[in-house]
């Protein structure tokens, strides 16, 4: 199962607006296309200083399903090397 995940940064509190607007039109974007988002993580704060908490977790979480994945996949190689839906026998 694949999440969706929608991140919205601006640098600054004087640019909260500029960050709702951001997050409406992600908004927009999403429902013209028919996507069903998961989570919205909006965030204020500096990019140069990776500062940026919610960044930060969103991408550990990326990379521990990620690495469970792979994990999992390397486990069950054998399997998947007959499995019909990865393409069957190699």
């Amino acid at each position: 199962m694949t999440n969706l995940v929608v991140y919205c940064r601006e640098s600054s509190l004087s640019q909260r607006p500029d960050l709702l607007s951001r997050v409406a039109a992600m908004q927009q974007f999403c429902l013209a296309r028919g996507l069903v988002v998961d989570d919205w993580v909006q965030e204020i704060g500096g990019g140069m200083d990776l500062a940026r908490l919610k960044f930060l977790d969103l991408v550990s979480r990326v990379v521990h399903t990620f690495s469970c994945r792979l994990y999992g996949l390397r486990r069950d190689e054998e399997t998947l090397k007959n499995d019909d839906l990865a393409g069957g026998p190699r």
